[in-house]
């Protein structure tokens, strides 16, 4: 149970967010990764607190892996309870219900998205089906219940709203679009905007918490400025990660019989925009549900003969499909509003319970209502549970787990001793450089982009460098340390205090040996991983620093390079972030800056000028600043204001050369 049935990937990441989640800053300060600095996980924001909260009781803070198991099995119970509940809410027999839920338990997507563990509890699915058939009726009668038992209604439509809002922003928006499209219908059904009122007050509660928890990423944009590097999205996204009705109804990807699995194979090697989205397949009784669905809308004659709340989970399901699949609505949505939600696929498990919603519907209309024969209902129940777990359950082959467990166990277990093994060596706190230096989040790294979180989950009282936000002063500052010649590296590392570089061999360049050459003086001794993965150099003199890293914080574009020098130009009046330090001595900052056109530039701490540099084109400018101790951030402010040159279409002032990474000495 200690070694997570994912070890890759994002699964590392979301170990990450749990596990830092748990530390004293929270994730708005992470203080044992980004060495020198510390950093934030605000700039990538999810509306995951339910989840994280639930994945932290479920094991005691180190037990990532624990954690992320135990995570897992709670989904489903939690998947299993919130469908049968629901289905039994709406009016469908105890068999149905079981039938209903079992389905919408192990949907494909359940077992397919297991390294994003989040969207595994996609229970918001059927809770907010829920809440859109409250919509559509009065909440309760006043001449019938009691005030105690509206109270405790009440707190559970909030905690319901709240839960829908708190398991991801994903389920939380395609929650606000259910309930607005079950208002919008059922206010022209009914002839009145009472259903329409109550939907908004609904989803305006689970806006409400997902912004909640918005709020610090808000209020450090405000301070900091907004992180242009991190989740950037174009609409063009939603077309490419959108639904695809025949992926939906396809065979999963594994399916028992042969020629299933080879039908739907043959789509995924030659159909166009086939990624992410083949998780969502729904399984034989979902895309029998769904063509059920999509029937009643054009026979309305059948299907005004069906309970209330079958004909609106067929319309529902219609409007979730037009908004969500390729070419659709929610492709407007993004060209339009926003195109952060992308990933528009994810809203198959929403699709999935309203198809099952009308499958068993119909089944207890037609079937069930007329057979009063328990072992006769009971039989085909059986039956009809069998076939869902023979076309879902992750079971095929009988060989997939086996050898991914196994591989897992055997990287999970080299990790963890290469990482205890540096742990021992060092003190709490000490600092480790990794290399190859990997940008965070999502840049595409060909080791993976969260691979060196394994470190940091084995050894987190150690101060590793994997995790520094993008876009933001700690990762500028490492890029250009990672990217700084072989001599000036070697000098960096000391003067900041590394205690040992782990570097992955997978990720090995000519340019890290001669960093790793430039060090050798230096090292006393080496660890390898017994997978041979990764190598630790520790090194001679793991002293405290006598340095603070500076680095390139808000009003800066993105690094560039040119030859053999890098630079980054500032919008306007820019910053830069020291890294923290327990010395009570004062430091000096030396930096080099350029400009196009003539100007100075003024160091500014708490309002008042330490130095000033006169610029002129063509030739860069030294600026010292001696800076006290206690500083962490200097702003640089400069006259004239920032205009755009001829050939860069951005406003810029002066740039920041980077051709090392910069010291406060």
């Amino acid at each position: 149970m200690d070694v997570p049935m994912v070890y890759a990937g994002d699964a590392l990441q979301y170990g990450y967010i749990i596990e830092s989640a748990d530390r004293a800053g929270g994730l708005g300060h992470i203080d044992n990764t980004a060495a020198p600095f510390t950093t934030q996980n605000l700039d990538f924001p999810n509306g995951d607190y339910a989840n994280i909260l639930l994945a932290r009781m479920l094991g005691p803070a180190g037990e990532f892996g624990l954690r992320f198991n135990m995570f897992f099995l709670t989904s489903i119970f939690l998947t299993a309870l919130s469908g049968f509940a629901v289905a039994r809410s709406v009016g469908l027999n105890r068999a149905l219900a079981s039938i209903v839920a079992l389905s919408f338990t192990l949907l494909p997507f359940h077992f397919a998205r297991l390294g994003h563990l989040f969207y595994t509890n996609y229970s918001a699915a059927a809770i907010s089906f829920w809440l859109c058939m409250l919509a559509t009726r009065p909440i309760w009668s006043a001449h019938t219940q009691s005030p105690w038992r509206r109270r405790g209604q009440f707190a559970l439509i909030g905690l319901a709203c709240a839960w829908c809002g708190s398991t991801g922003v994903y389920y939380a928006f395609f929650s606000c679009l259910a309930l607005g499209v079950v208002g919008a219908v059922s206010s022209i059904h009914h002839g009145n905007c009472r259903p329409f009122f109550r939907a908004a007050i609904l989803g305006a509660l689970i806006a409400g918490t997902t912004m909640v928890q918005l709020m610090p990423s808000m209020l450090m944009h405000h301070d900091l400025g907004k992180n242009d590097e991190v989740a950037k999205r174009d609409f063009s996204e939603s077309e490419i990660y959108g639904l695809k009705v025949s992926q939906l109804l396809l065979p999963i990807e594994s399916h028992p019989i042969r020629r299933f699995r080879n039908l739907r194979s043959t789509y995924n090697s030659t159909a166009p925009l086939v990624n992410e989205n083949s998780t969502a397949a729904l399984g034989l009784l979902g895309s029998f549900g769904l063509c059920l669905a999509l029937l009643l809308l054009v026979i309305p004659k059948f299907a005004s003969t069906l309970p209330r709340h079958t004909q609106l989970s067929s319309q529902l399901l219609f409007s979730l499909l037009l908004f969500a699949t390729i070419g659709g609505f929610g492709v407007m949505f993004a060209l339009l509003v926003s195109p952060q939600l992308r990933a528009l696929n994810r809203i198959s498990p929403f699709i999935d319970y309203l198809a099952l919603i009308v499958a068993a519907g119909v089944a207890q209309h037609l079937l069930f209502a007329k057979v009063r024969n328990k072992i006769a209902i009971t039989v085909v129940t059986a039956l009809v549970a069998l076939v869902v777990i023979y076309d879902q359950a992750p079971i095929r082959n009988r060989k997939g787990f086996p050898p991914t467990f196994a591989a897992n166990a055997t990287a999970f277990d080299s990790d963890r001793d290469f990482a205890k093994a540096l742990a021992m060596r060092l003190p709490a706190g000490a600092m480790v450089l990794q290399l190859p230096y990997i940008e965070y989040p999502e840049v595409g790294a060909a080791l993976g982009d969260y691979t060196q979180f394994r470190n940091n989950l084995h050894a987190p009282k150690l101060h590793w460098t994997h995790g520094a936000m993008k876009g933001r002063a700690e990762s500028r500052w490492l890029q250009a340390l990672a990217n700084s010649a072989p001599g000036q590296f070697a000098r960096t590392v000391n003067a900041i205090g590394y205690s040992a570089i782990v570097v992955d061999k997978r990720g090995v360049t000519s340019l890290i040996e001669q960093q790793l050459a430039a060090m050798s003086h230096n090292q006393s001794s080496v660890i390898e991983s017994t997978d041979g993965t990764q190598t630790a150099y520790i090194l001679e003199k793991p002293t405290q620093s006598h340095a603070r890293a500076v680095g390139a914080d808000s009003g800066w574009y993105r690094l560039e390079s040119g030859g053999t020098s890098s630079w980054q130009w500032a919008a306007g009046d820019a910053s830069l972030k020291l890294s923290p330090t327990e010395s009570k001595q004062n430091c000096t900052i030396a930096i080099s800056l350029k400009t196009w056109e003539p100007r100075r530039v003024n160091a500014v701490v708490d309002d008042k000028i330490l130095a000033s540099v006169d610029l002129i084109p063509g030739t860069p400018g030294a600026l010292q600043v001696a800076v006290p101790s206690a500083t962490s951030r200097i702003y640089l402010r400069s006259t004239p204001a920032a205009r755009s040159p001829t050939s860069d279409p951005r406003p810029v002032s002066f740039g920041l050369i980077m051709d090392s990474a910069p010291l406060c000495r």
